[in-house]
């Protein structure tokens, strides 16, 4: 999306001839984190992810020594440099300054012309207005609780894909470094980490961080994960006593964004992408056959066993509760609700799904089954992602020759961390999360605890 954004910018910026485009690159006087910024800006707004990461860049003060940024951080500022713009100036302001910066070939003569501001005063001014508004945040969130799992941050390295051995004794996740990545186990115990798998190469592109994609088999013995292979979808299972790993090719799929094992680890629920788009799918691992549960133009996103096997659970941007036939196309927001899915319903025509959430405005994701019964999730109903609880409650719908009940779900905070959860995991009261804060990526791990927060502080962007 942001690719397309970018040609499109840079066709409404600098014209339709390839020559003038080439002329206005090298003669705009645009530094690239600024342009970068600005097509984040347009793509994303300001969203849960950004606020988190300009927030730790301005406490942190590592926004203060620009020329130590990473690339990564320099576009978060460019972007933060944008949004301050549209704030305190309005968003007409921006086209305004991009035409007399074409004209002039100079950016800084299209902030100060507009804004009456040169590029010195407009920096200490917008990073100003962020410390300003997250210092008052800082007063009222908390910091990371558990035990973090001391990791060394390879630089130009990302973070992702955590998951938790059911026994809580090892982590699985991915480190990617422009592109190259690997499929890394630590050890708690031993503080030992292996390296099972990698592939790719170091390349200064476009990075798809959305493989490979990793999840325990049940007896905690083997780590499976899908991962993308000269244009196949292939799915790996290594052995942790054998030290060996197996590879099958998943045929008729494009991706596989996310995936759950049911508890006797026979078959998988999977959210696989075919025909570009997203749907749940049942997969058998003995027979090697799948079955598609969805079909429609909604994102249908990471899937989870519940209910003894019988339910998933996952999240969607879906509207309805029914699924019957395929829905219009038309244009629909991407914040995704919580809903379950009863497998009893896979070969039916009208399929009724319960629903967890229903908030327009607020993302939900990653949803687990506690030991208990309830549920938990990430939200970003504050502006970052925080973990909440939802618990299954009832009242008296009416009463005739009986009562009868009607079932919703109470939902609670339990966390009000400084900066986003970006992924966590469940499994038997084990409990482990990754965050990015001080520049760095942090894994945490702790037995689960079912404490509620009473008050949820609220961030600028919310």
């Amino acid at each position: 999306k942001s690719a397309v954004y970018h040609v499109l910018l840079k066709h409404m910026f600098y014209g339709g001839d390839w020559k003038d485009q080439l002329k206005s690159t090298v003669n705009s006087g645009m530094p690239a984190w600024i342009e970068e910024g600005l097509i984040n800006f347009f793509v994303e707004q300001w969203n849960e992810d950004v606020e988190s990461h300009v927030k730790d860049l301005v406490l942190t003060r590592k926004i203060d020594r620009f020329n130590d940024l990473t690339k990564e951080e320099k576009v978060y500022a460019g972007h933060a440099l944008w949004n301050y713009i549209a704030e305190n100036h309005g968003l007409a302001m921006i086209p305004n300054i991009l035409y007399v910066s074409r004209i002039t070939k100079n950016i800084e003569r299209g902030f100060y012309s507009l804004l009456n501001m040169d590029y010195t005063r407009l920096t200490r001014n917008y990073i100003a207005f962020y410390r300003a508004r997250y210092v008052k945040e800082y007063e009222n969130q908390t910091e990371p609780e558990g035990d973090k799992i001391k990791l060394k941050n390879k630089k130009e390295s990302v973070y992702y894909g955590l998951k938790i051995s059911p026994d809580g004794d090892k982590i699985a996740y991915v480190e990617n470094v422009l592109g190259r990545y690997k499929v890394k186990i630590r050890d708690l115990i031993t503080n030992k980490t292996t390296t099972i798998y990698k592939a790719e190469a170091k390349l200064e592109r476009i990075q798809d961080q959305s493989y490979p994609t990793l999840e325990w088999h049940p007896s905690g013995q083997a780590l499976a994960f899908f991962t993308e292979r000269k244009g196949e979808v292939k799915f790996c299972i290594y052995s942790l006593q054998d030290k060996a790993l197996t590879e099958k090719v998943m045929k008729q799929l494009e991706k596989v964004l996310s995936f759950g094992y049911a508890t006797d680890g026979k078959n998988i629920i999977f959210s696989g992408v075919t025909n570009g788009q997203s749907d749940l799918f049942l997969y058998d691992v003995l027979s090697n056959t799948k079955k598609q549960l969805t079909n429609d133009i909604y994102d249908d996103l990471n899937p989870q066993f519940v209910d003894g096997n019988e339910r998933v659970i996952f999240s969607s941007n879906r509207k309805s509760d029914t699924i019957f036939k395929a829905p219009d196309i038309h244009f629909f927001d991407t914040k995704n609700d919580i809903y379950i899915f009863d497998l009893k319903q896979a070969d039916r025509t009208y399929k009724y799904l319960e629903r967890l959430t229903n908030t327009e405005s607020e993302d939900e994701s990653n949803p687990y089954q506690l030991a208990d019964g309830n549920f938990i999730f990430l939200s970003e109903k504050n502006g970052l992602n925080n973990r909440f609880l939802a618990r299954k409650d009832s009242t008296i719908s009416f009463i005739d020759t009986a009562i009868h009940y009607r079932y919703y779900y109470d939902v609670a905070p339990q966390t009000n961390y400084v900066t986003s959860i970006i992924e966590h995991d469940y499994k038997k009261e084990h409990y482990s999360y990754l965050l990015y804060q001080n520049s760095q990526y942090k894994f945490f791990t702790e037995d689960y605890k079912k404490t509620e927060i009473e008050v949820l502080w609220n961030t600028t962007y919310r």
